[in-house]
């Protein structure tokens, strides 16, 4: 038999079983269907089990993993809130700082025009004479000269007495080295004195006045007199807080709360005049 015939025997005989399979199929549906629904009740609730050891397994697995990449996690969002709270305080230290600045620049704004201003940042100061001076990082490159008033918003700071070249020295007006002419901030007394520092004050000044019968009172503002050419009339030095006079009556001495915060200081003016020389 030709090699041709045979194969169309082949596929004649093929499609006759598929014909028969598919008859013989559809005679012994309902009896296929009749075994099959109760073999499906029987084993779903075993497959329903299974499944549910499925979830339970897949979800301890999860938790296992979950477990295992905790300790790392944490250790992400920790330093990741480390960062956050370090971002938070370099923050909040620039709005500071730049709130103090523009306090600065409004207070170079309302100087006259024959008062030149520069800002500067304190730097260092004695651990032993807190209240005496402090070291601010402008110096002689920067325009500095000695007996330059500093001051703040709030009021006097005190005077540049040692110029590097790129850090000078300044006394402040709690020390008892300074001396700067004042006067009672009252219509009613005008009363004029010197402003200086003591030894063990921690900052609080004393003023004693010319006159041993001065009209002062606990309240009362001191401010500069502009007498002795160091300092500007007008620039705030602090509030009496007490009035003290010796037993023979000679002499009358204010004490004096400073104006400005001594304490913490950080970002100061420094004052000076056009086309003038200052001397310590």
């Amino acid at each position: 038999m030709p090699r041709e015939r045979r194969w169309l025997w082949l596929v004649g005989i093929l499609v006759a079983a598929l014909i028969i399979l598919v008859a013989y199929t559809q005679r012994t549906r309902p009896w296929v269907e009749a075994i099959r629904q109760p073999l499906v009740t029987a084993v779903s609730p075993a497959l329903d089990g299974l499944h549910r050891v499925g979830l339970w397994v897949e979800q301890q697995l999860v938790t296992l993993a979950t477990w295992w990449s905790l300790p790392r996690e944490n250790q992400i969002l920790r330093a990741e809130l480390q960062k956050l709270a370090q971002i938070s305080l370099e923050n909040e230290e620039l709005r500071q700082e730049n709130r103090m600045l523009r306090q600065l620049l409004n207070l170079k704004e309302s100087l006259p025009q024959d008062q030149r201003a520069l800002a500067a940042l304190v730097v260092g100061r004695d651990p032993d004479r807190w209240f005496d001076r402090v070291i601010i990082n402008r110096g002689a490159r920067d325009g500095v000269e000695a007996g330059m008033m500093v001051r703040v918003p709030e009021g006097l700071v005190g005077r540049v007495t040692k110029v590097g070249p790129r850090d000078a020295e300044v006394l402040l007006v709690s020390s008892p080295e300074s001396g700067v002419g004042g006067k009672i901030l009252r219509e009613t007394s005008r009363a004029q004195g010197v402003v200086h520092g003591a030894a063990a004050s921690r900052g609080v000044l004393w003023m004693t006045f010319f006159d041993a019968n001065a009209d002062v009172a606990p309240g009362d503002i001191v401010i500069t007199s502009g007498l002795g050419g160091r300092f500007p009339p007008g620039v705030p030095i602090g509030t009496v807080r007490a009035v003290h006079r010796d037993r023979q009556g000679l002499s009358l001495e204010a004490e004096v709360e400073p104006a400005v915060d001594l304490n913490r200081l950080e970002w100061v003016l420094l004052v000076g005049w056009e086309g003038e020389s200052h001397a310590p």
